[in-house]
């Protein structure tokens, strides 16, 4: 999501009035994991773009809960 300047990302759906420039089909949020958020304070992210059938694909395996999301080094 995007306001005045600043970027946010937010575990689930949620009506904010924020512009909203994106989705992930990764659970950013999971209390069944651990640690239960995907990031930390001061993680750098990067998203890439996807078409629908692969968002499909990766969102019905995040709902099993397998984590889909990309892990790089930190540099």
């Amino acid at each position: 999501m995007i306001a005045g300047g600043m970027s946010a990302i937010a575990p689930l759906p949620m009506p904010t009035g924020w512009w909203v420039i994106g989705r992930t089909p990764e659970k950013v949020f999971s209390p069944m994991r651990d640690p239960a958020f995907l990031v930390a304070v001061g993680d750098e992210i990067r998203f890439e773009a996807i078409d629908a059938a692969t968002f499909a694909t990766l969102a019905a395996r995040a709902e099993t809960g397998e984590p889909v999301a990309r892990v790089e080094a930190k540099r």
